[in-house]
C-alpha cells in the first residue's frame, strides 16, 4: 500500500514521524519549555555554561540533563545554537529490550556559529538545523552572552505592542491622539489598527509620479512583514488609498482617490491603518 497511518495498531513510529507530528502541532515553532533552569547562561573566560532545561527544536524534545560547557573562539561574535545534525550516527550499547541497552545520542550538540545559521527542513528531507539560543561577543580572554530564544509559553501567549515612527508630514489622527496607530504581535502574527493623518496637503502628482506615494510611517524590527503587502484602506468621506507595508518597515500611503480619479490628499485626512500579517522575526 502507498498510504499508511503511523498511529495504527502494530505499526512502527520512527523518531522522524514523531518529530514531524509535534513540529506541526507546535506551529513549526522552536522554543524553550518551563523545565530545569530553562538554559540559564553563565560565563568563565571564553567558556559558556548552559544550564539544564528542555526545548522543542523542529518537533524534537531536546534536553540538557546536566550543565553543558562550550568554549568560543577569541575576538569573535556569533550565535550559540543547539544543532540537530541527522548526518551523525548515534551510538548504542547493550541489547535491545534489555535493561543494559543505552543510546549515546550524537545527533544533537551545542555549536558556536560565527556565520549564517544552517536551518534545513529536517522534517522534509533536510539534515541540519541550528536553533539559536543566545548571541555572544568575545575578546581575547572573555565572552559576554545574551539569551535570545523565547520560551514557548511566551510565544503562545505574550502580546508585544509597539508604535510606529512618523515623518514630518504624518501623525496619529485627531488632536488628542484618540485613535493611535497601534501594532500588536502574538507569536509571528501582527495586527495593526488605528488611523494616521497628513499635516499638509499631498499633491496627486507628487514627485512627478502621478499617484502621490510617500512614506506615512515606519514599523520597528520584529513587527515587519515577511513579505510586502498591499491593502486598500478607507480615507475621509468617500476617499480611499492603497497602504503598502514593506519588509523594511516602511508603510506607504499612495493612490489616494475618489471613484476612479487620483486626487490630492487634503490636509488632515482620515487614513485608516488596518492590517493583519505574518511577521518576519530575527
Amino acid at each position: 500500500m502507498t498510504i499508511t497511518m503511523y498511529q495504527a495498531d502494530r505499526n512502527y513510529v520512527t523518531p522522524a514521524n514523531d518529530a514531524s507530528l509535534f513540529s506541526a502541532l507546535a506551529g513549526e515553532t522552536d522554543g524553550v519549555l518551563e523545565r530545569g533552569d530553562a538554559f540559564n547562561l553563565s560565563t568563565n573566560g571564553l567558556q559558556i555554561t548552559v544550564g539544564t532545561g528542555q526545548a522543542i527544536v523542529r518537533g524534537r524534545l531536546v534536553e540538557i540533563v546536566t550543565a553543558e560547557n562550550i568554549t568560543v573562539p577569541a575576538n569573535t561574535s556569533g550565535k550559540l545554537a543547539i544543532t540537530v545534525d541527522l548526518t551523525k550516527q548515534n551510538l548504542t550499547s547493550g541489547t535491545v529490550s534489555n535493561a543494559s541497552y543505552a543510546v549515546d545520542v550524537q545527533q544533537v550538540y551545542l555549536s558556536a556559529v560565527m556565520g549564517s545559521l544552517v536551518q534545513e527542513d529536517v522534517n522534509n528531507g533536510g539534515f541540519i538545523y541550528q536553533m539559536p539560543i543566545a548571541n555572544f561577543n568575545s575578546t581575547a580572554t572573555t565572552v559576554t552572552v545574551t539569551k535570545t530564544i523565547p520560551r514557548l509559553s511566551d510565544i503562545d501567549r505574550k502580546v508585544y505592542t509597539t508604535s510606529p515612527s512618523f515623518p514630518s508630514n504624518y501623525k496619529t489622527y485627531s488632536a488628542n491622539g484618540s485613535d493611535p496607530v497601534t501594532i500588536n504581535r502574538i507569536g509571528n502574527v501582527v495586527t495593526m489598527s488605528g488611523a494616521a493623518t497628513n499635516v499638509w496637503k499631498v499633491p496627486s502628482g507628487k514627485n512627478g509620479v502621478g499617484y502621490n506615494r510617500e512614506v506615512m510611517f515606519r514599523i520597528p524590527n520584529g513587527f515587519r512583514p515577511l513579505q510586502d503587502i498591499r491593502i486598500l484602506q478607507q480615507g475621509s468621506y468617500d476617499g480611499m488609498y492603497l497602504m503598502e507595508v514593506q519588509t523594511n518597515g516602511e508603510v506607504y500611503c499612495s493612490r489616494y482617490r475618489r471613484h476612479n480619479d487620483v486626487i490630492d490628499i487634503p490636509v488632515g485626512s482620515w487614513l485608516i491603518t488596518s492590517a493583519t500579517y505574518i511577521a518576519k522575526i530575527n
